[in-house]
């Protein structure tokens, strides 16, 4: 098991604090100051999020949903089925599953 830094650990608690902030507003983070987690794995899927302006819709319907990951290029990307979508300018994490 790995262990963070002190440093690391303040660094990634700003991080959440920010991101709660921007959340609270109405749900869409701006992709300059805030990008969603990364896996480090070039292999992972990556994170599923939401994002804005909606990509056109698939043959399977996923209107606006994407992952944001290394899978699809060298650097972290939003991207859907191996191709990297380019314009987007908001995001937000999916929201919780039904209970």
């Amino acid at each position: 098991m790995s262990t963070i830094s002190q440093r690391e650990a303040r660094r990634f608690r700003k991080r959440v604090e920010k991101l709660a902030r921007e959340l609270a507003k109405d749900g869409w983070l701006p992709v300059k100051p805030v990008k969603p987690l990364c896996p480090r794995d070039p292999n992972a899927l990556g994170t599923p999020v939401l994002v804005w302006p909606r990509h056109r819709p698939n043959v399977y319907g996923l209107d606006g949903f994407c992952y944001y990951g290394r899978r699809a290029s060298a650097h972290p990307n939003f991207y859907l089925f191996g191709a990297v979508i380019h314009g987007i300018t908001h995001w937000q994490p999916l929201p919780k599953g039904p209970k």
